[in-house]
């Protein structure tokens, strides 16, 4: 009998837990997903939480900034699901998110692990797993995680790492595996060579700006902050940066030269499943949706979040607070060519 109380309480609790109002406005977004009419958040700030949120429909620019529209998803250990990056759901309706400090997908609502990605997928100098994608599979759901890449951030790198590796940008990977629906997979049994390694040496030479130049670290190089997947591959959202030779001296783009931090480029890119680029990508600075919400040009906007606000035709990318003040979801329409 207490063995039952136990557990109705803790439904009651859960039950609470999802209903509850947030007490804060998530301004660290990391990653979006959507259902129904509900938009689900991350915010990589926020331990073992999802941020839900009314959709206003007919409009392709939505801030996240009406405390009514806000509700939180939690869950009775959430304090250990900590640094949380991307968020979707199983075939089964399992509400689950990417854990980049542990490396781990968990059950958000259940407050369980899902899978614990290999050890060579740790954080490093601020770049670790930062995107999740899942779709439905023949038993059940097949996820992709996405290793971030880019330049390390100076302050996070270990003090024993020789100075020319620190001027060297890393280079995104998708870790793939299956998740059994209802089930659990453990340890994900993957090799570094199974790692699908993103090929971005076009866009390198593409992409330049004058004023950072095409000289590590000086150069603008892509890290990969989200994903979904597209037919047989990947749509990765991409950000540039530079790296400036001391770190990075006080606020970013404060400044136009080579020394300060820059946000150049943001592209969303197909992929085949091997990584090779497939076309040409949308460049987001000249897309209408993000002209018109006032959010192209270098620095306007950190693009952290992408996901399918309608499968197949429109995607939904979303930033966090910096540097605008404010978090705001944009809808892409995808080109006739890329459906």
């Amino acid at each position: 009998m207490s063995r039952y109380l136990n557990f109705t309480r803790l439904a009651a609790l859960l039950v609470v837990a999802m209903s509850a109002s947030a007490t804060q406005m998530p301004d660290e977004v990391s990653g979006i997903a959507r259902l129904g009419e509900q938009f689900y958040l991350v915010d990589d700030n926020v331990p073992g939480t999802v941020f839900t949120y009314r959709i206003s429909e007919g409009k392709k620019t939505m801030p996240i900034s009406d405390p009514d529209r806000l509700r939180t998803v939690a869950h009775q250990r959430g304090a250990f699901a900590v640094d949380l990056e991307g968020v979707g759901f199983l075939s089964d309706g399992r509400l689950v998110a990417l854990s980049e400090r542990l490396r781990q997908v968990v059950d958000i609502k259940a407050g369980v692990m899902v899978a614990q990605l290999p050890e060579w997928t740790a954080e490093f100098g601020n770049r670790g797993l930062e995107g999740l994608a899942v779709r439905a599979s023949q038993g059940g759901s097949e996820v992709a995680a996405l290793y971030e890449g880019g330049y390390a951030e100076a302050a996070d790198e270990p003090i024993w790492l020789p100075q020319r590796l620190q001027r060297v940008p890393l280079v995104p990977f998708i870790v793939t595996f299956e998740v059994p629906s209802g089930g659990s997979v453990g340890i994900v049994e993957k090799q570094r060579e199974d790692a699908v390694l993103l090929d971005l040496k076009g866009l390198h030479r593409a992409f330049v700006d004058p004023v950072s130049g095409d000289r590590e670290p000086f150069a603008q190089r892509f890290r990969a902050p989200d994903l979904v997947w597209h037919q047989d591959g990947f749509i990765v959202l991409l950000s540039s940066e530079n790296r400036p030779l001391n770190g990075t001296p006080g606020l970013p783009c404060q400044k136009d030269d080579r020394h300060s931090k820059r946000y150049s480029f943001k592209l969303l890119q197909r992929f085949a499943r091997d990584g090779s680029p497939i076309g040409d990508p949308i460049n987001l600075d000249k897309d209408p949706s993000v002209i018109g919400a006032g959010m192209a040009g270098p620095c306007r906007s950190n693009w952290e979040g992408l996901g399918w606000f309608q499968a197949g035709k429109r995607l939904m990318i979303v930033n966090d607070h910096f540097p605008r003040g404010q978090t705001e979801v944009v809808v892409i329409d995808l080109p006739r060519a890329w459906q």
